[in-house]
């Protein structure tokens, strides 16, 4: 469910009758599900024929967020993996050194990289690296330390890492397995400094896991009409698969004072609390009669924006959208909003989330920006499409959609500057790139990777499609083959201007990551770790054991000061 993007510094019923916990924040009752019903906008006038339409809300223009620091990347998509037609490449080939380099010690001043690696001698590690490579530092975890997302577990200064130890139990054909404990689970902190831990709270409650058939029993008895198509013990099952769905979900605020995160310690559900820092006292903020499933702070560092839902649905998100402040204040359950895309912006003062939901044939629709506060929902795009982007200077936007009915549907692109006229593009993905020649860029099947003027003129790039990674300052553009199919070999470096300059290298790579500088990058292939200095460097292998799940790194790789 993610893409490649460029990296940047700044990487988002009725009462409960649980017993109060110690020391936790007053909470506000939480009101009953409700959806929100987007605000209904001035219509902008379409090319006819073109759009076709899923939503009542129209498209407006004024609605595009401006200057977004950074496109929200939608939840289904991931890396572009295309299998075209080989092209040739120039045959420069570098020296690749063949063993990982022995570095020094991490320097004093950030920014740094941070990812989990394997040991050799068993368990991972969290390690940092200098900005250019050349600098090192490995924190082994404690035995059966786990950490699932090293983007939300590192705090924004760096100082902290948090992570789990123990077991929650696993489910066998849909039921929770009774027999896969013991059952315990503890959320923890390292300090990167000096390696040392310290627990944070300990995550389950005394009568797991036969909370979840209490829970059941609660949430049928307050709302009965919600689960009469369904049993108890199907309900119970329900409530053990999402509990297992969101329990290891933590979010630190982005001024670093505060870890949120999802415990059942208090039962029978998961519930949202808090950490501060600078006391080590614990809050919990939330008691409903669902289990979390997310979060994410918003700028302000004051609220959070979380998801919780007893059952999960194919094809649908039933996830209700809740608020509160950091102080356990301001409950409130937004509705069912669909798909999650981020922030518009890290501003303090933005306090507006993307969403989007999906229309009876499974296409995506309805993108609009919601005020967690006022609840409102600003439809920003009412009708299908694949994927967007913002031009990050002038927050134009572009939409790759649909035009047509049934065999006469054709896809494309709907440019805000070029007046939302239709041009047919067989793509699936779409970058800001910078340029006046090239505004975005894109890979398509048919017609390889191209470039998108402002006015909507399409030029080709390259023949064939390709994976495509930009540069943080939009200088640079690097084409390669995530899927490892033979379409790319290597990396292939273009300048401001899409003009091929460089072969950095014949190995293929998984993943690229960007220095904030954009002076260099960093490439993942298999377990091994690489940095290429832009433009003419040669690859440096630096790590023989990246950790790698069984989906990917996607989760693995973030930037600190």
């Amino acid at each position: 469910m993610k893409k490649l993007t460029f990296l940047i510094l700044v990487l988002l019923l009725s009462a409960c009758s649980k017993a109060a916990p110690q020391a936790t924040a007053t909470l506000i009752p939480v009101p009953s599900a409700t959806l929100v019903t987007p605000a209904t906008l001035p219509p902008v006038t379409l090319p006819q024929a073109t759009a076709t339409q899923v939503a009542t809300q129209a498209v407006s223009q004024s609605a595009t967020p401006t200057q977004p620091a950074d496109k929200p990347t939608l939840a289904p998509t991931s890396t572009l993996s295309l299998q075209p037609t080989a092209t040739n490449l120039p045959t420069d080939t570098p020296t690749i050194i063949p063993t990982a380099t022995p570095l020094p010690p991490l320097s004093a001043q950030g920014p740094y990289l941070v990812y989990l690696s394997t040991l050799a001698e068993g368990g991972q590690a969290v390690t940092l690296l200098n900005a250019d490579g050349n600098g090192r530092k490995v924190l082994p975890l404690p035995e059966n330390g786990y950490i699932p997302d090293m983007r939300n577990a590192v705090s924004p200064d760096g100082e902290w890492v948090t992570f789990y130890i123990g077991n929650v139990g696993r489910l066998d054909s849909g039921q929770f397995d009774t027999n896969s404990g013991p059952f315990t689970l503890t959320l923890n902190l390292m300090r990167v400094s000096d390696g040392t831990t310290q627990q944070v709270a300990s995550l389950l409650s005394p009568d797991y896991p036969a909370n979840f058939q209490k829970a059941a029993e609660q949430a049928i008895q307050a709302s009965p009409d919600l689960y009469k198509d369904i049993t108890p013990e199907q309900l119970t099952n329900s409530i053990a698969q999402t509990f297992l769905g969101g329990i290891y979900t933590t979010g630190w605020s982005l001024n670093g004072l505060y870890l949120a995160y999802t415990g059942e310690t208090d039962g029978p559900t998961s519930d949202l609390y808090l950490y501060t820092l600078s006391n080590g006292r614990t809050y919990r903020l939330s008691s409903e009669l669902e289990q979390v499933q997310w979060l994410t702070w918003a700028p302000d560092n004051l609220h959070i924006l979380y998801g919780t839902v007893n059952e999960y649905r194919t094809g649908s998100v039933l996830d209700n959208f809740r608020v509160v402040r950091s102080d356990g204040s301001g409950s409130q359950n937004i509705g069912q909003m669909g798909y999650r895309a981020g922030w518009v912006s890290t501003n303090a003062n933005n306090r507006v989330y993307t969403v989007y939901t999906a229309n009876e044939n499974g296409s995506f629709t309805g993108l609009a920006n919601l005020n967690i506060l006022t609840k409102k929902a600003t439809i920003i795009w009412a009708y299908a499409f694949l994927d967007y982007a913002f031009d990050l200077q002038n927050g134009a936007m572009v939409i790759i959609g649909y035009s047509g009915e049934g065999a006469d549907r054709k896809t494309g692109i709907y440019l805000q500057s070029a007046n939302w006229s239709f041009i047919p593009l067989t793509a699936s993905n779409i970058f800001f790139r910078g340029s006046d020649d090239h505004r975005f860029v894109a890979a398509s099947v048919d017609q390889g990777v191209v470039g998108i003027a402002k006015d909507g003129t399409i030029s080709t790039i390259r023949a064939q499609a390709a994976s495509i990674s930009i540069s943080p300052n939009w200088k640079w553009m690097t084409l390669f083959d995530a899927g490892q199919s033979g379409a790319i070999a290597g990396i292939e470096l273009y300048d401001e201007k899409d003009q091929l300059v460089h072969q950095l290298t014949t190995i293929n790579p998984n993943r690229i990551v960007w220095r904030a500088n954009s002076a260099g990058l960093f490439f993942r292939s298999g377990t091994d770790l690489y940095y290429i200095a832009i433009p003419d460097g040669q690859p440096i292998l630096l790590d023989q054991s990246v950790a790698v799940s069984e989906n990917g790194d996607f989760n693995n790789f973030v930037w600190v000061k």
